[in-house]
């Protein structure tokens, strides 16, 4: 996740993941989330196309 954050920047990361930002803090932070936001992001990071690749 903070790869993908360095790599190509918060907005970017923010709009390939289609989460919100403060998801994306918490993932990043490693703090708590509910295991199908979890689940949502290990599968959209997967996806180099972003999540409307699919």
């Amino acid at each position: 996740m903070l790869n993908l954050i360095k790599k190509i920047g918060e907005p970017a990361a923010l709009a390939r993941l289609d989460i919100s930002r403060q998801t994306l803090a918490r993932v990043a932070g490693g703090l708590p989330v509910r295991r199908a936001t979890a689940e949502i992001v290990a599968i959209r990071l997967q996806n180099p196309q972003g999540p409307k690749a699919a």
